[in-house]
């Protein structure tokens, strides 16, 4: 039988992690970035940009049944979301990228929805059209739809690459300034796994379903996660007052991770305490 073949456009962190999941499963793994000599030697590896639409003709040969895209944005404003995301995506669309695929999975971010004041979303909840970073992100997912059969997963706040910002700021005893709103969070090996779980899935049946939240079992206010790591550093915290930013000013939900669990993936880190226990552990080594 031949072994599934897996595109994987913007191959970074999850993308690698993903790969390494199928790789051991028996896929055949192309991986493409800007980067490709920095990717495991069992991928195959293609140097792309997906802002330069030039770069993306040297996937023209892939014609992959499966392929996964892991977008980021070039830089922190607007303008950043709007070529990672829309105009990237566009770029890959148009290139046939997609064309020959039985299912592209695209990740995008519970930052789309439209609610703020700590309320519960899911899949069917209202989006916020208005908000430019998130219609970049929405633009994007339209194109991928569009152009085929696709799952969208929209991932909550990655951790589990090192200790990441978080826990580096309570390590310093530094506490938000705002941490009565919602927290949802996602450990990046989680995502990876039900990355996986719906490729495989989509090897003998119709996808099992178009938009996945991948978020964790308990969104909690944010104070509640870092006094959970402060007690286990063993450190005292203390309020710091945060800049000017629009991603905290908005990021106040409870996303419902219903559907992932309805489809049958067993999340390996359900809470926080589950995925930051090690983290901690290691940095207090």
């Amino acid at each position: 039988m031949k072994s599934p073949t897996l595109l994987i456009i913007g191959c970074g962190d999850v993308g690698t992690r993903v790969g390494h999941r199928l790789a051991a499963q028996g896929w055949h793994i192309i991986a493409a970035c800007r980067s490709p000599e920095r990717l495991p030697d069992n991928f195959e590896r293609i140097a792309i940009d997906y802002t330069n639409p030039a770069t993306l003709l040297s996937l023209a040969h892939a014609q992959a049944p499966f392929v996964l895209i892991t977008p980021l944005p070039t830089e922190r404003g607007i303008i950043g979301y709007q070529r990672g995301y829309h105009q990237s995506l566009q770029h890959v669309v148009d290139a046939g990228c997609t064309a020959a695929a039985k299912l592209t999975v695209l990740v995008s971010s519970t930052r789309v929805y439209q609610e703020s004041n700590g309320g519960w979303v899911d899949e069917t909840s209202a989006v916020d059209e208005l908000d430019p970073y998130c219609a970049a992100l929405l633009a994007g997912e339209r194109l991928i739809a569009n152009a085929g059969c696709s799952a969208v997963i929209r991932a909550a706040g990655l951790y589990g690459a090192g200790p990441g910002h978080l826990l580096a700021r309570v390590a310093r005893g530094e506490a938000s300034s705002q941490g009565w709103r919602y927290s949802n969070r996602i450990h990046r090996d989680d995502l990876a796994g039900l990355i996986a779980f719906v490729l495989n899935a989509a090897q003998t049946q119709a996808p099992p379903s178009s938009l996945i939240n991948a978020v964790d079992d308990e969104p909690a206010p944010l104070q509640e996660v870092e006094q959970w790591l402060a007690a286990r550093l063993g450190v005292n915290l203390s309020p710091v007052q945060a800049g000017p930013s629009d991603a905290m000013s908005r990021a106040n939900r409870r996303c419902s991770n219903r559907v992932l669990h309805q489809l049958g993936y067993q999340l390996q880190f359900p809470t926080f305490r589950a995925g930051y226990a090690p983290l901690a552990d290691a940095l207090q080594r």
